[in-house]
């Protein structure tokens, strides 16, 4: 995935500016919804997460990713759920402004105005350790590049997107096309930032013009996209050169 990449690139970077922050993995979600209503679910907790930034416990974030993913429920609901990664003032994990979990849990319920008090998990991206060959400890795998990994997969696997069967695909498909499913903000705002002559084909959209929005009369629309299996993902129907 190319924001993957660009992210990766950037870490080094993103160290060497700011060497004292420290990164959190945020997941928030919200309960199942039917799929037909998941634009306007997805739109809702969009305004919840302004409103989140605006909150005191996010105070001491100085940058974030975020991405949507959507799972389906086993009874042929969506269940769209936000992956997060801040980076934090170094301070965070230590003064009076560390925010544990049953409180995102609780400050994202107010922010979405739900009678329920949504799943939440947030923990600390520290070093995986592991002994090496000679018995020594060692860092398995760069920590903000696995977490990363985990906030920019795919918004929904292709073969969830296959079991829930061609109706299910195809009401899918119009409720999520043209939203942003990867926003970034603070010093990472242009983390992402493409090169002008690039496309947009992906079935999730980062940024760019948005495009217009699909026929919802548009029995076809499942004729549209087709399943890429060399870069696994569904992905708008490419014309074949001329």
């Amino acid at each position: 995935m190319r924001n993957k990449a660009i992210f990766l690139s950037r870490i080094d970077q993103l160290k060497e500016a700011h060497p004292s922050a420290r990164w959190l993995m945020l997941t928030l979600t919200v309960r199942n919804c039917a799929v037909g209503d998941l634009r306007t679910t997805i739109q809702s907790m969009n305004r919840a997460w302004k409103a989140l930034t605006l909150r005191e416990e996010f105070g001491k974030v100085m940058g974030w990713v975020r991405s949507v993913e959507v799972t389906r429920g086993k009874d042929g609901s969506a269940h769209p759920h936000y992956h997060c990664l801040l980076m934090v003032q170094p301070s965070y994990f230590s003064g009076p402004g560390y925010v544990k979990t049953e409180r995102w849990a609780a400050v994202w319920g107010e922010c979405l105005k739900v009678d329920y008090v949504p799943v939440c998990d947030a923990r600390a991206v520290r070093p995986k350790m592991v002994k090496g060959q000679d018995g020594q400890i060692i860092e398995a795998k760069a920590p903000v590049a696995a977490a990363a990994a985990e906030v920019l997969k795919y918004a929904t696997k292709g073969q969830e997107l296959l079991d829930g069967g061609p109706d299910w695909l195809a009401v899918y498909i119009q409720q999520v096309y043209g939203l942003k499913f990867l926003t970034s903000g603070g010093i990472l705002k242009d983390i992402f930032k493409r090169d002008e002559a690039e496309t947009n084909n992906d079935l999730v959209y980062v940024d760019g013009e948005k495009p217009a929005e699909p026929d919802e009369d548009d029995d076809d629309i499942r004729l549209r996209f087709d399943w890429y299996r060399q870069e696994k993902r569904y992905a708008r129907k490419r014309r074949n050169p001329a």
